[in-house]
């Protein structure tokens, strides 16, 4: 039942991602280190993980290891398993909320003109369960970080 709740959920964040094939010259990942010392800052200062995904390859190219003790993960789980690690971890009622909550955050940011789409972030709450197996609370920030040479949502 677990791995058919996640890989529903799997499907339902890939289809929301931009449907192109991506071109490796096409975008500069030198932008990641470029950001690195804000992002661990951030991570540092607020306490809190932070997750760089890349909407094309579909994998986290940043993840900081702050808090994810708290729930028996690793960095490496993400940037070697994308969102699986944490799949199992969501609470089941807030699952079918987290996808129709980002497909209409997608969607809003798709239809902004292109100077606009990075004024915006989704901030939300659910449900995590931790190592002691009770569920906390989780704020989660979604905002986009870079567009490709095309406009599109390429970091977020």
């Amino acid at each position: 039942m677990k791995s058919n709740r996640k890989l529903v959920l799997g499907e339902e964040i890939e289809k929301m991602f931009p449907k192109r094939t991506c071109i490796a010259e096409d975008f500069d990942y030198s932008i990641i280190e470029k950001y690195r010392h804000e992002w661990e800052t951030v991570s540092r200062v607020g306490q809190c993980a932070v997750f760089v995904f890349d909407c094309f390859t579909h994998k986290f190219v940043y993840a900081s290891d702050i808090a994810l003790d708290l729930f028996g993960l690793t960095v490496e789980d993400f940037l070697k398993k994308g969102h699986d690690p944490a799949f199992d971890l969501i609470h089941p009622d807030d699952v079918e909320l987290i996808v129709l909550t980002r497909k209409k955050a997608y969607q809003l940011l798709e239809a902004l003109p292109v100077e606009e789409v990075k004024e915006y972030k989704l901030v939300h709450e659910f449900r995590f369960r931790n190592i002691q197996g009770n569920y906390v609370r989780i704020t989660e920030q979604e905002q986009v970080i870079e567009l490709d040479s095309d406009g599109v949502i390429r970091l977020m």
